[in-house]
């Protein structure tokens, strides 16, 4: 299985691989900081805006079946919290947290998962067998999970398809030829970058995210080999903290800031803008 290498926004890097080990690496200094032992065969990490939690996928258990398990790490204290076991994990392959903080989203196999991260428990499962979920991110604005799809009978035959986690509707984006299984959403949400073939002929196709029409294309790659297309961010999450003083011990409140709402029953509200 493939290698993970993440950074959080605390500057630390985070390497795994088939062991129960991710190693953490301080990009200050350049030098190992620790381990923390997490479930066997870390294959994907995904940080809450903050930077502060972080969710580790396992693609298969240490006797080589699937795993059913994510664990989840306290960036601060860089130490396993809790252990996160679900029946429909199956080899995952990829994982995303919303631009708010409150939704967990996993691709695995036949079943695409979504988790309150509050409560760590399940929301909704999307369960297929003609295709499979590969890889799985989120607008920027966090209107919509884009997640990449796979035939299970011809593995080249890929998909891009758009789910509301407001009431879990399925759009199909486009559909196109490629042995790769990633792509990138441009930081406006307007287009999606995923790599294409045509024959021996093999590029990145962009594409409108909202018609799925092809926008451009870049020719000339010879070989795909795992990895991922990345686009750099133009700026950096930050978080706004809101306090209230006054309502009765418990009460519900919000605030709304870039156009996404924060809730909470405690006495403050963090939020993130750019």
């Amino acid at each position: 299985m493939p290698t993970i290498l993440l950074i959080c926004l605390r500057l630390f890097a985070y390497v795994g691989s088939c062991t129960y080990n991710i190693s953490v690496i301080s990009l200050k200094t350049l030098s190992f900081v620790g381990v923390i032992n997490v479930s066997y065969d870390p294959t994907s990490m995904a940080f809450t805006p903050n930077g502060t939690m972080a969710y580790v996928t396992s693609g298969q258990n240490s006797k080589g079946g699937p795993s059913q398990n994510i664990s989840v790490l306290n960036t601060l204290s860089n130490k396993l919290i809790a252990t996160i076991v679900d029946k429909n994990l199956s080899y995952t392959c990829s994982d995303a947290v919303s631009p708010n903080g409150s939704i967990l989203a996993v691709s695995s196999c036949g079943n695409l998962s979504l988790f309150n991260t509050g409560t760590l428990a399940q929301e909704k499962n999307f369960q297929e067998t003609s295709y499979r979920f590969e890889k799985v991110a989120f607008t920027e604005n966090g209107s919509d999970i884009i997640v990449l799809t796979s035939s299970n009978v011809q593995p080249n035959d890929h998909s891009l398809k758009e789910i509301s986690p407001a009431n879990y509707s399925i759009r199909n984006i486009t559909s196109f030829q490629t042995s790769g299984s990633t792509f990138a959403i441009t930081e406006n949400g307007t287009s999606v970058y995923c790599p294409v073939e045509n024959g021996l002929l093999r590029g990145v196709e962009e594409f409108n995210l909202s018609n799925g029409k092809p926008q451009a294309t870049i020719n000339g790659i010879l070989q795909y080999s795992g990895g991922n297309l990345l686009i750099p961010s133009s700026s950096y999450t930050g978080q706004v903290l809101f306090s209230e003083n006054g309502l009765p011990s418990g009460s519900l409140w919000s605030v709304i800031l870039n156009g996404m709402k924060y809730s909470s029953h405690n006495s403050s509200i963090t939020a993130y803008s750019d």
